[in-house]
Order: C-alpha cells, then sequence, then structure tokens
C-alpha cells in the first residue's frame, strides 16, 4: 500500500524538477539574442523553388507569404512581376520594393522562402527604422524620398548636407559619394555612361559602343550577378566574349555607394562597371531586376535574358550573342 503512495510522489516530483529544468532553459533561450532572420545557415533551404511552388505559397498562406501583404498593391505587384526562377531556383529579383515598404526582418522572412534572405541582408534604409530603432515609419519613409530624389538628380552635395541630420546618417551610412563628376560635352545625345576613378572619387563620362554589344546590367549587392559574374570568369569562351565586347552597366539608387562598386572591381578588376544616368540614350528604361542582360547589334536591342540560374545559362547567352555576331567579332578579342 505504501509502495502505491511513494511511487506517485516519486514520480510527481520527477516531473516538477523536469519542469523546473525545461523552465530554465525556456528563460535562458528567451533571454538569448534572437536569430537575425537574414542569415543564411547551411541547414537553411529555399520552399519556393518555382512558379508552381509560389503559387501554392499564397494559395496554401506558407508562413512567410503573408508579409507580401504589407506591401501596396504596386510594390507588391512589381516585386511579384521581377521574380526569376531557373533550375536551381530563384535567379533574380528586385529588391527596392522590399526596401521602401518593409522592415528588414520582414523582408527577410519573406526572402527566406526563396532561400535568398541573405542577398538583402547588406541593404541599408529599411522602412520603420529611425535614428533609435523605434518610431514611426513616416519619417524614415520621407527621409528616403529625400536620398532617393538628391541620388536621382546627382546632387551629390545635397546628399553630404542630409547626411548631418541624424536620421540621414543612420539612413546613408557610410556610403561614399563622387567628389567630382567629369562630363564630356561631346557625348550629348550619344550613348554614354560614367566610369568610375576610385583613386580621385571621380565619375568621368565614357562613350559606349553599342554596335555589337553584350551589355550586362547589374548591381553590386545583387547576390545572382556576383554569381554570373563568377561563372563567367570561370568559363574561357565567356571571357573571350566579354573582353571583345562586353559592358557591366549599373545605376545609382538609394543604396548607392561607391566603395561597393570598388569591391565589385577588385573582385573582378575584367569587369570594369559603368554607371548610367540616362537609360535613353541606351534606348532602355532602367531595369527594375538584376542581373539583366541585352544583346546589342547595330544600334539596337536584339535580345534580352533576364536572371542568372547558374553557369548553364552561359551557353544561352553565347549562342544569343552569336546570332548576331556573325563574324565573330566579340569573341576574337
Amino acid at each position: 500500500m505504501e509502495d502505491r503512495v511513494i511511487r506517485p510522489r516519486t514520480h510527481y516530483f520527477l516531473l516538477a524538477a523536469l519542469a523546473a529544468v525545461l523552465l530554465g532553459m525556456g528563460l535562458r533561450s528567451a533571454q538569448a539574442a534572437p536569430a537575425d532572420p537574414c542569415a543564411s545557415p547551411d541547414e537553411d533551404h529555399a520552399a519556393v523553388m518555382n512558379q508552381v511552388q509560389l503559387a501554392a505559397a499564397i494559395a496554401q498562406h506558407w508562413p512567410g507569404i503573408e508579409v507580401l501583404d504589407q506591401m501596396p498593391k504596386d510594390a507588391r505587384d512589381e516585386f511579384m512581376s521581377s521574380l526569376r526562377f531557373g533550375d536551381k531556383g530563384l535567379s533574380g529579383f528586385t529588391f527596392r520594393p522590399l526596401v521602401d515598404y518593409l522592415p528588414r526582418a520582414q523582408a527577410c522572412r519573406l526572402m527566406r522562402l526563396f532561400g535568398a534572405q541573405h542577398y538583402i541582408a547588406g541593404l541599408r534604409g529599411w522602412q520603420g527604422v529611425t535614428a533609435t530603432g523605434q518610431g514611426s515609419a513616416e519619417k524614415p519613409s520621407a527621409m528616403r524620398a529625400r536620398i532617393t530624389a538628391a541620388l536621382d538628380a546627382w546632387d551629390w552635395q545635397l546628399v553630404e548636407q542630409i547626411r548631418k541630420e541624424p536620421l540621414g546618417a543612420e539612413l546613408l551610412g557610410g556610403a561614399q559619394m563622387p567628389r567630382r563628376v567629369i562630363a564630356d560635352a561631346s557625348l550629348a545625345g550619344k550613348p554614354n555612361a560614367w566610369r568610375f576613378d576610385f583613386l580621385e572619387q571621380t565619375l568621368v563620362q565614357h562613350p559606349i559602343d553599342t554596335g555589337t554589344r553584350l551589355v550586362l546590367v547589374f548591381h553590386p549587392g545583387c547576390g545572382y550577378c556576383q554569381r554570373m559574374a563568377e561563372d563567367m570568369q570561370a568559363n574561357s569562351r565567356m571571357s573571350a566574349v566579354l573582353a571583345g565586347c562586353g559592358s557591366w552597366l549599373t545605376f545609382s539608387d538609394g543604396n548607392f555607394d561607391m566603395r561597393a562598386f570598388e569591391r565589385w572591381f577588385e573582385k573582378h578588376p575584367a569587369f570594369k562597371p559603368l554607371l548610367v544616368r540616362d537609360w535613353s540614350s541606351l534606348s532602355l528604361e532602367q531595369p527594375t531586376g538584376t542581373p539583366t542582360l541585352y544583346v546589342y547589334a547595330n544600334g539596337r536591342r536584339r535580345a534580352t535574358i533576364v536572371g542568372w540560374p547558374g553557369a548553364a545559362r552561359i551557353d544561352e547567352v553565347l549562342k544569343a550573342v552569336a546570332e548576331y555576331d556573325p563574324a565573330g567579332r566579340c569573341s576574337a578579342h
């Protein structure tokens, strides 16, 4: 009889002790710093690899997809229409709507569905960020609009003035702006871009040959662009075409930083970046997603290739160039 009483009491004691241990573990876990939602652990896998899975994620409300509802319809549509998929999953997208309308953690929660959260981790100017890390999103939105307007106008002095304001300093961070811009009046109305002089911190206007050309539109903060450059650098046929008629074009946006382009150039010295201010001079609208590739022949755009699913796309690019370069001028370098 006594045994029957003692055993339950011992059992309750063990349960209580176990509960205390688990509670203590829970408290310690709650006190630990939260994991960075933009981190990319080795075991992390993309759930959405193609348009079919994307449709399923939306229809079945997969965790993370609800973040789309936090964006205005126009921004959501812009982001969704920019998504490009290849054999290995997401191969391209535009990050501007994410930065403009989402907090960093929420944007990474969404992009984790695609296994691409680490590609946006280093961007700045996220929605809802203030100088104290708290506060409303309205003031940062207005500040971002001022910064973007100044960058679009290439008003570098105004950018530096904005940097003197606390919130402007936080959103701009340590981004380096040009000290000088050297224009060439003879290039007015002609295809042109701007060459980076990193030593002098200067932009120099530069002509672009659009006779027969492979134009690669990239952004140094785009992970798919980095992958594309590495794949192309490792392929001798592709490297020959790029040396003969390749142009790496980029643009200024709310994340403009000369140091980012300098790091790109240090990593890929054969792929010199050129900054485009007037896309109309190239008969192009500013691309909304990177990477985007254009094949030019006789001054006209003949082919467009969007996104970079992997090295397998090199054959597609080489075929497009060869179709409009039968003499092999590009690869004869």
